[in-house]
């Protein structure tokens, strides 16, 4: 209720879902933290469906690409 929707967890979203909000959605709003840390930008913006299906991508070019990791 008082996070913005990029740092929301699917299972607040889609209250059809019946799934419980515990401590899980702020584990959550901690890994959405440490993703704009390292990438400067948030992984879903604002887009509800990329949140539901935990789309995401790490941009080319950077140090933790899976591209430069192989």
């Amino acid at each position: 209720r008082y996070t913005t929707l990029m740092a929301r967890a699917p299972e607040m979203i889609d209250f059809y879902q019946d799934k419980v909000v515990n401590f899980k959605s702020d584990v959550w709003a901690l890994g959405v933290l440490l993703y704009r840390l390292a990438f400067f930008h948030p992984p879903f913006d604002d887009n509800k469906l990329a949140i539901l299906n935990n789309r995401y991508d790490v941009p080319s070019g950077h140090p933790y690409s899976p591209a430069l990791l192989q």
